[in-house]
């Protein structure tokens, strides 16, 4: 742990959510969420950067952005799932690409609220057991 890119991994933080999000206050208000519940947070605006998270085995679940900037974030949806870590989907356009590959996908619908992040973040990790 701790290999994540642009922060720190606190040592007392339980578990971390890695957050993709091309638009900078959606994200900022699920970064605030999650932190508000106690979760340690990265927060990834692009396909590439996110990946190298993923790589780093560094986080312990995930929401993704359906359609980022640089294109749509099934491929982290993959990267995900080889590295046995459960991730949610944030989309103004239903399941969108994620429908096929991953039918049982939990898919938020924007504008998503604190209550509802934080519901999802529990509900990921008890995937994770």
């Amino acid at each position: 742990n701790g290999c994540a890119i642009g922060g720190d991994m606190s040592e007392e933080s339980q578990y971390c959510f890695l957050v993709v999000e091309d638009d900078p206050l959606v994200a900022m208000s699920i970064e605030d969420a999650l932190r508000a519940a106690g979760y340690e947070v990265f927060v990834n605006r692009s396909l590439e950067t996110a990946a190298l998270e993923i790589e780093c085995g560094a986080i312990d679940a995930a929401l993704l952005n359906a359609e980022l900037i640089d294109g749509p974030s099934s491929p982290l949806g993959s990267a995900l799932t080889r590295q046995r870590i459960p991730f949610a989907v944030m989309s103004d356009a239903g399941r969108a690409s994620f429908l096929h590959a991953y039918p049982s996908i939990c898919v938020l619908g924007k504008p998503v609220e604190a209550a509802q992040i934080e519901q999802t973040a529990r509900d990921l990790l008890q995937l994770r057991k």
